[in-house]
């Protein structure tokens, strides 16, 4: 129950773009995207104009999930780099039938979130305290797809072994297979989001 999680999540979106390429495995990049996020989530909010009542939950700031990669030309295929906020954001297929992805985490406090910091007046920059992230990289070849998605469908995946990583791509639109398996109360109901990079 966070407010302005919204204006958080699409900061993270517009700042990602912005983030020095290649992505790297990188504690300093990670704290420039923040920061930058940051910044946009700071001027997107007209924080006099809020409810008190908003406002005093907004102190404590805002959480989103993030997935974020990079797809680069390389010599045989191509090479995926990116980042998540969760051990199952981003999910790799490739032609041979295997999923690579992260371990599931074993630890309950995890939050499988970026945090925005608290709002103001807390001064603008400060020093991170976030719980890390997930790095990825790997070469991609034709009829290999990736699959980035949001917590509640990640966390269905890894219930069912990884084997919904494969039914979701077989279909065309996976975006409807998703909202079936909501109403069917498979995946928790909350904004599922995911979004499929196809290799041709």
């Amino acid at each position: 129950d966070y407010p302005l999680t919204r204006e958080w999540s699409e900061s993270l979106a517009r700042s990602f773009p912005h983030s020095d390429y290649p992505v790297e495995n990188s504690h300093k990049l990670l704290v420039s995207f923040l920061n930058e996020a940051r910044g946009l989530w700071l001027k997107s909010v007209a924080w006099c104009n809020l409810k008190w009542y908003v406002r005093n939950k907004a102190i404590k700031g805002s959480y989103a999930s993030f997935a974020g990669v990079s797809v680069s030309e390389v010599t045989g295929g191509y090479l995926l780099r990116g980042f998540t906020s969760n051990y199952g954001g981003i999910f790799i297929f490739s032609s041979d039938g295997s999923v690579k992805c992260q371990e599931k985490s074993r630890d309950g406090d995890l939050k499988p979130y970026f945090w925005s910091g608290y709002s103001p007046p807390i001064k603008n920059e400060y020093h991170w305290d976030y719980q890390g992230s997930f790095y990825y990289e790997k070469q991609l070849r034709p009829g290999d797809a990736v699959l980035l998605a949001t917590p509640g469908i990640s966390d269905f995946i890894y219930r069912e072994n990884l084997s919904p990583v494969i039914d979701i791509l077989r279909v065309k639109d996976p975006g409807n297979n998703v909202g079936r398996l909501m109403k069917r109360g498979d995946i928790e109901n909350q904004d599922n989001i995911l979004a499929v990079i196809r290799i041709r």
